[in-house]
């Protein structure tokens, strides 16, 4: 339980401010339910990992564009 609750942790960390209540409630939802479901508790945490690394990965492209372009106008 510890180890799943640093993954959500790290999962909510990686994941944009504006969504992070949405994602901490269903996750945890998702967890909660996972086995009626039939989808494995670690398949859902790796889902959640993936999910919001890409997030972060596209929020830190985009300002990265932006401030390209903010350089390259002068």
């Amino acid at each position: 339980m510890k180890f799943e609750k640093l993954i959500l942790a790290i999962c909510l960390a990686l994941s944009p401010a504006q969504s992070r209540a949405i994602h901490k409630e269903q996750w945890a939802a998702d967890l909660r339910d996972c086995a009626e479901l039939e989808i494995s508790r670690s398949s859902l945490l790796i889902g959640a990992l993936c999910s919001s690394t890409r997030a972060r990965l596209h929020n830190v492209i985009d300002r990265s564009s932006e401030t390209l372009s903010h350089i390259t106008r002068g």
